[in-house]
């Protein structure tokens, strides 16, 4: 119904910005456009450190996805929206996928998996990207210098043949039978990054909630 009130969350991805992932020049699309086209969203963005993820020795795909619930939780006492819909770009799709999982497992989040009623994915990873690509990408996000010379956890869950993404996959897909569902893939080259001219996604192999707009 057009006078139902729902909430759309956008989760960047890696090297991304809860903000600036999103705009271009001065305009910013969650703010400036989305809301006149949903005029009944409350509209948020998630924002966390993805730059962290690969100075661990450890993934930190669940850390992201236990504080992404953490911060809906908080924000369905607060809203009481019965609907929430997703936007996730590249990294961010797969800690979406993490999280669902989690709160389909944990009580205490059964509420925010309830409220998923559809989500975006633009550029997510589902079977796996080129590591090596990722590599370079990760280059321009942090300094090397700070690691070890083996490549962590998160990077080899972004292997196309990866274990973990493979179960993450798996076990979303039982869980996404109700959700609306759309995925975007990138077929273009990057201009800002002329050395990054990869397609990432293989077709058969994005720390709190800021409220934009309502």
């Amino acid at each position: 119904h057009s006078d139902e009130s729902f909430s759309v969350v956008a989760i960047h991805g890696l090297g991304g910005h809860p903000m600036r992932t999103w705009e271009t020049g001065d305009r910013l699309w969650l703010r400036d456009f989305l809301p006149k086209d949903l005029r009944t969203a409350r509209i948020f963005t998630f924002g966390y450190n993805s730059g962290t993820a690969f100075t661990d020795s450890k993934s930190r795909i669940r850390d992201f996805a236990s504080l992404l619930l953490e911060k809906l939780a908080q924000l369905q006492r607060r809203t009481k929206d019965p609907k929430i819909i997703f936007v996730c770009h590249s990294l961010g799709g797969i800690i979406l996928k993490q999280a669902l999982i989690m709160a389909n497992e944990r009580g205490r989040y059964s509420a925010v998996g309830k409220s998923a009623t559809g989500v975006i994915f633009l550029g997510t990873p589902h079977r796996g990207s080129d590591v090596a690509f990722w590599s370079k990408t990760v280059e321009k996000i942090v300094n090397f210098e700070l690691l070890d010379a083996n490549r962590t956890d998160l990077l080899k869950t972004l292997e196309p043949k990866s274990i973990e993404l493979g179960d993450i996959c798996s076990m979303f897909v039982e869980r996404a039978v109700p959700l609306q569902i759309f995925t975007i893939y990138e077929r273009v080259k990057m201009k800002e990054l002329p050395d990054l001219v990869r397609i990432i996604i293989v077709m058969t192999a994005a720390h709190d909630l800021f409220l934009l707009g309502c």
